[in-house]
């Protein structure tokens, strides 16, 4: 069986705008701000592939995550910071592939 992974391209076939890097970058140093996530886990990513409806990114570091969205977000909760948890940032990953 062929690997199913085989044809997705890595984060280094792919290209970021100058846009997507500024925007990258501008969010990171908002999240560093307010000290919610550590900077290690923050890293530029792109989309390859839906994987059961739900984005697939490959990372610069060489990761291949799943991106699911948060538990609250789904029910329609409100998030600690009193809006909706919907952000776009808050996100739980799941390594994929080996």
């Amino acid at each position: 069986m062929a690997d199913v992974l085989e044809h997705i391209p890595s984060f280094g076939d792919l290209r970021a705008s100058s846009a997507q890097v500024s925007a990258f970058e501008g969010a990171r140093s908002e999240l560093a701000q307010a000290g919610d996530i550590p900077l290690e886990e923050i890293e530029l990513g792109a989309v390859v592939r839906l994987d059961r409806g739900f984005p697939m990114i490959a990372t610069a570091a060489g990761a291949l995550l799943r991106a699911e969205h948060a538990v609250d977000f789904a029910k329609g909760k409100r998030g600690k910071r009193g809006g909706r948890s919907g952000s776009g940032r808050q996100a739980t990953r799941a390594r994929g592939g080996g």
